[in-house]
């Protein structure tokens, strides 16, 4: 989940594997965490735009029920 309060503590998940089909050195193969959006790729990025969608739908469905 996302804390709409905290996008600081976002962290992305990325698997550098299976983004090539060519044999990835050791130190840049495997799963990657990743602190800053504009190195993931948009598939990693994916799931973290669907969070904040939902996370902005849900505040203006309270916003229209207040109102």
């Amino acid at each position: 989940m996302v804390d709409s309060t905290h996008f600081e503590r976002v962290r992305i998940v990325q698997d550098k594997g299976i983004e090539t089909l060519d044999t990835l050195p050791p130190e840049e193969e495997g799963t990657k965490v990743l602190t800053e959006v504009l190195e993931a790729s948009s598939e990693s990025l994916f799931p973290l735009q669907g969070a904040i969608g939902y996370e902005i739908y849900q505040t203006l469905c309270s916003l229209d029920q207040i109102a």
